[in-house]
Formats: C-alpha cells, structure tokens, sequence
C-alpha cells in the first residue's frame, strides 16, 4: 500500500465521523427544532432519589459485564493477573471506549499499553485485543438477527429510514462469520488466538453486555413513566445502536440518539421526554463509569506502573532504539494521570456547588430548621460553596 493511499485511508477514518455528524444534524433539526433541554432536564428532576441510584446501579452492573471479555481473553492467554486488575483495566479501557469510541480503537490501546508488562509476547497479546474487540459487536449481530425475523418490531423504523436495511442484514450475520473465521484460525498451527471456544464465549459476553445495556435503557423508560415493553425498548435500541456502530462516532453520539428519537416518537413518546432518558441514560452508562474510570486510570497509569514496564528485560532493549516515540509515549500517559486527578477534583467541586445552589438544597434546609438553627445550616451552605471553589481552582 503506498504512502499516499494510507494517508488517505488516515484522514479519511477521521472525516468519516465528522461527516455523519454534520448530516445527523442536518437530520435532527426538525425533530429537535421545538425541544426543549430545560423541560427535559425538569422530568429528571422529578424521578425519585431511589429511582436514580436504581439507575445508576443498573448501568454500573452493565459497564461491569464487559469484564469478561478481558477475563476471558487473558484466561486463554495464561497470563497471571489479579482479577482486580483484570476489572480495572477492563473499566478504564470500556469507560474511556464509551466516551472516545472510535471503533474501539482507544480501548484497545489502553489495554495494550496496560497488560504489555505481564506478556513477553507483545505481537500475540495484540493479537487477542484485536480478535476480542471484534467480537464486541456480535451481540448486537445477534440481536439484529431476532430484528431481521420479525421477533423484535423495527419495520416501522426501517420503512422510514430505508438507509437501515443494509445495515441490519449486515449487522444480522456477523455471528456466523465471526464463528466461521475461527474455526479458519484453528487450524493453523500453535494458533490459539482464534479458538473457537473462546470465540463462542466472546459472543456469550457480547449477547450479555447488549441485553445488560438495553436493560439499563428499559428501567430509565420506566422510571421516567413511559409504557412500552421490554420488547419495544430492546427494537428501537438495537435499530439505534446500528445507526450508532456504522457511524464511528464515540458512543454513536448524535446518529444513536437521532434513531431512538425518530423511535420513541412511533410509540406516541414526546420527544421531551425521550430526551429525557437519552440524558440519564447517557449520564448512567457513559459519564459516570467514565468518572470511575479516570479514578482507576489515576491509580494505573502512574510513574511506577510506567517504570515497572521499562523495567522488564524484553522492552529495555527496544526501548534504546525508539527512546524518543517511548518518552513522548510515557509523557502522555503520565499527563493522564494527572488528568484523571484534576479532571476528578474539579467535578468533585462543581458537584458540591450544585448540591447547594440547586432548589432541593433550599427544600431540604427548610426541613432542618425545625432541628438545627439556620445560622448553622447557613454556615454549612458557605462552607461548602468555598470547598467547592478551592477543588475547583
């Protein structure tokens, strides 16, 4: 391939994105031309303070079920490594995944960069990460497949956006070839990255992580009162996150969100209202693993986990002959960690402002007047608003 062909092929994985979100808003700005994000926010309010760590416990239950991808894979890579490391890794590479996305390319490189100090194989453990993130999008494949027979309604959808169909039989029979490469794989000598065992498995956790995160989609549904079923919730969803996978886009922004708009609204939703569970189902399934993942990515990518990779007696050569790319590398993932910090410290502070600022901050100190004085409770408030402050600065 020449230089200019790949240069090509490089810009063009960047443009693509950018030009799927410039039509989806070109697309959205009659069905969100009357919206209205405050109103949207308003229905958030109202859902109950149970109701919300439901959420939040469902989508943290959802993320924690792509742990298996990494335990399966370093399983069949007999490498020894903690099963909490596994789940760190596992988070950081799937939250920063979430809000980067790129075909899962930013995730596959943390975890390269993460697991390289226990392999002495970097070709082979490459390798697994490639064939692993292949497999994300097989679950989603088999869920098209029920959409392809008619077992989850998505004609509706597909009649008004013919540009689906493709897609969805695409989408449909991923599975089966995903299988078929395999079995092709095995036979090769000494070749256990494609074993079919473990591609099967693969897919297992792929089916789990896309019904686990359409759960997620269906209580936030029914939290926010809406009356659709399961079965409806899982249709539009699935039909949403092709239209999320095809466009590359991190999180399939935009192109996803468009979908389960156009979706919602069929069933008679008012697209305040589904705006309303795009949001916290955005903040429960994205943002905040995304917070806890830059609390294990500033535990991880710290100086000593760096060291302990420069240390290890198959890198250090390697490392003389590509001092500079290596030192730009270790540059980078240090500023992360330092990142990951004040990215946290500063949330951490806008959160205790709001907390004060907010209307249900005035409901509850109405409250506590009738047990503590309201000097005291005033205090507290401008002790808090000057925390919040300092984290910030």
């Amino acid at each position: 391939m020449s230089i200019a062909l790949k240069r090509i092929l490089h810009i063009g994985k960047f443009l693509f994105p950018v030009f799927i979100l410039i039509i989806v808003a070109i697309e959205a700005r009659k069905e969100l031309a009357s919206l209205s994000i405050s109103n949207a926010v308003h229905v958030i309010k109202n859902i109950p303070t149970g109701g919300f760590f439901l959420a939040i416990t469902v989508g943290i239950l959802a993320v924690s079920m792509m742990f298996f991808y990494d335990f399966l894979m370093i399983r069949s890579m007999k490498i020894d490594i903690t099963i909490q490391k596994i789940f760190r890794v596992s988070w950081i590479a799937n939250s920063f995944n979430g809000i980067f996305g790129f075909g899962g390319l930013v995730g596959a490189g943390l975890r390269v960069m993460l697991y390289r100090s226990y392999v002495q194989d970097n070709g082979k453990l490459i390798k697994n990460i490639t064939w692993m993130t292949t497999a994300f999008i097989t679950g989603l494949s088999f869920l098209s497949f029920l959409g392809l027979i008619g077992v989850l309604n998505i004609w509706f959808l597909l009649q008004e956006k013919p540009w689906l169909w493709p897609a969805l039989v695409i989408f449909a029979f991923l599975v089966p070839v995903y299988i078929g490469i395999s079995k092709v794989k095995r036979k090769k000598e000494k070749d256990r990255v494609g074993k079919t065992g473990t591609a099967v498995l693969y897919c297992l956790v792929s089916l789990v992580e896309w019904l686990s995160a359409s759960i997620v989609m269906y209580v936030i549904v029914l939290l926010l009162g809406v009356e659709m079923s399961f079965r409806q919730t899982l249709g539009v969803y699935v039909i949403s996150s092709i239209a999320g996978s095809i466009s590359l886009v991190p999180g399939g922004l935009g192109s996803f969100d468009l979908i389960f708009l156009m979706g919602l609204k069929q069933y008679g939703i008012s697209a305040e209202t589904t705006l309303s569970v795009l949001l916290l189902y955005r903040l429960v399934y994205t943002v905040f693993p995304f917070g806890i993942g830059l609390a294990f990515a500033a535990f991880e990518m710290t100086g000593l986990t760096l060291k302990k990779v420069e240390d290890r007696p198959f890198i250090a050569p390697t490392l003389e002959t590509t001092g500079v790319l290596w030192a730009l590398r270790r540059r980078f993932f240090s500023t992360l960690s330092s990142w990951s910090l004040a990215t946290l410290t500063a949330l951490t502070g806008c959160i205790i402002i709001l907390s004060v600022l907010l209307p249900t901050a005035a409901n509850r100190a109405h409250e506590l007047r009738i047990l503590v004085p309201k000097q005291l409770i005033q205090i507290s408030f401008d002790l808090s608003l000057s925390f919040g402050v300092l984290l910030i600065l």
